[in-house]
This record gives structure tokens, C-alpha cells and sequence, in this order.
């Protein structure tokens, strides 16, 4: 009896030494589960608020045009959208085999990709369009778009573009990806070159003294396309710079003030 007392003592320490070690190594798990938690929530924040704060900044940017922000980015969703490759789930076939936590990490990795998609599609949109400055020399800004009294008979007209003086010769680069419509002599332009972008936008640069493209040539942002000079109908060397939406003229400025915050 006194044996079998001893043996049955003996089990139930090495019981409760077990117990505790079950529970200290328990508490240990829990405690690195909550801080991973806690250090997966800091990372959902930061990629989060770095998500919203680029894609904030090119809706801002890109709406101050006037443009349908929404729109653009559904007819380039259409043009980039080829995904593929095999289907490998995440978790097993069935929802209970997730653990609890996934669908709240699902919902906030699936709006993150989201937000990224439409970021980049904004910054594709952007490239696309004639955002950038026209000089890269010192200039001078003599007049802005709309109506103004004209320089050479004082009559109230519309102005259609955005005036900058310079030096004869000053570079001037082409302000989008676009293609060539027209390089040569037009009446009150002088010489002239025209260049198609997508979207429905056309850049038009004007009074050049040389132009350095062709029709048909494929430019890029930044590339030199012409030099500034004085030719038509004007009163000094500068360039005259247009911006025309589906023919229409519009600001260029307000094209040239989004670049700032999206090139």
C-alpha cells in the first residue's frame, strides 16, 4: 500500500510539472501569436497608409485637370489586364480549414491589391498624357489660357494656349508619348508641330524657328522636338503651347501644374 501511495504520488508531480510546463509553453505561444499579430496589424497600417498616400496624390493631381479619373482607369483596366497561371489556394477547398483570422487579413491584402492596381494604372495613365513642361531652359510665362486683349490689334480674343519667351533656338521636348499629325507652315502659327496622344489629346507647339520631327514620327516625353523662334503671327520669339482635348482647347497649365505632383 505505502508502495503503491509513493508511485501514485510520485505520477501526480510529474503530472503537475507537466501541467505547468504545458502552460508556461501555452502562455509563451500566446504571447508570440499576439505580438505576430500585433506586428502584422503595424505592417496592414503601413502598407495602408503608403497605398493611400500615393494613390491620394495622383487622384488629386490627375482630377485637378478636369479629367474623369474613373474613367480612365476602367479603359486601361481592359487594356492591361492578362493575368493567368495555375490555381493554387491559399487554404484547403473547404472555408473551415482557414484559420479565424483570414477572411479580416483576406479582405485587407485583397483592398491593398486593389488600391496598388489603381495606383499603378494612374501612374500608366499619367505617362500617357501631356503632363510635362515644354522647356527645360530659363523661360519666361507672358501669357496664360483664355481671354486676353490681343498683342497685335488690342482686340479682346480668346487665347487657346500658354505663351513662354526664350532665347531663338531654345529647346523644345515633346510633353507626352504621342505621334506626330503635322510638322511644317500654318497660317498665324507659323511653323508648327502637332502631336496626337492617347485619350483623346493633342499637344500643339507653335512660332518654332526649326522643327525636329516628321509626320508619323513616334515620340516620347522628353524627346527635342523643335527649337523656339518667331515665326507667324507674332510679336517676339517664344513658343505658344497648346493642350486640346477631343478638339477642344484647355488649359495647358493645369497639365503642366499636376506633372509637379505625378512625374
Amino acid at each position: 500500500m505505502t508502495h503503491a501511495l509513493e508511485q501514485v504520488s510520485r505520477e501526480r508531480d510529474a503530472a503537475d510539472a507537466t501541467r505547468r510546463t504545458l502552460t508556461d509553453e501555452l502562455v509563451s505561444l500566446q504571447a508570440r501569436s499576439a505580438r505576430a499579430g500585433q506586428a502584422r496589424e503595424r505592417l496592414y497600417a503601413q502598407l495602408e497608409d503608403a497605398v493611400q498616400a500615393g494613390l491620394g496624390g495622383l487622384e488629386r493631381s490627375l482630377s485637378a485637370t478636369g479629367l474623369d479619373v474613373n474613367r480612365l482607369v476602367d479603359g486601361l483596366r481592359q487594356d492591361y489586364s492578362g493575368a493567368g497561371g495555375p490555381f493554387v489556394p491559399v487554404f484547403g477547398p473547404d472555408a473551415e480549414d482557414a484559420p479565424q483570422f483570414a477572411s479580416a487579413d483576406a479582405a485587407r491584402v485583397t483592398a491593398l491589391l486593389g488600391g496598388l492596381e489603381r495606383a499603378s494604372l494612374l501612374q500608366i495613365a499619367a505617362a500617357k498624357l501631356p503632363m510635362a513642361h515644354p522647356l527645360r531652359a530659363a523661360h519666361r510665362y507672358t501669357s496664360g489660357f483664355g481671354v486676353r486683349r490681343d498683342p497685335k490689334n488690342g482686340r479682346t480674343r480668346m487665347h487657346a494656349g500658354a505663351d513662354f519667351a526664350g532665347p531663338a533656338g531654345t529647346p523644345i521636348f515633346a510633353t507626352g508619348d504621342g505621334v506626330v499629325t503635322f510638322a511644317g507652315w500654318q497660317s498665324g502659327y507659323g511653323r508648327v508641330i502637332k502631336i496626337r496622344h492617347a485619350f483623346g489629346f493633342e499637344t500643339i507647339f507653335a512660332h518654332l524657328n526649326a522643327t525636329r520631327v516628321t509626320v508619323g514620327d513616334r515620340v516620347a516625353r522628353d524627346d527635342r522636338i523643335g527649337d523656339m523662334g518667331r515665326t507667324g503671327r507674332t510679336t517676339g520669339t517664344h513658343l505658344h503651347y497648346e493642350v486640346r482635348l477631343n478638339g477642344k482647347p484647355v488649359n495647358p497649365m493645369k497639365y503642366i501644374e499636376a506633372a509637379r505632383n505625378v512625374l
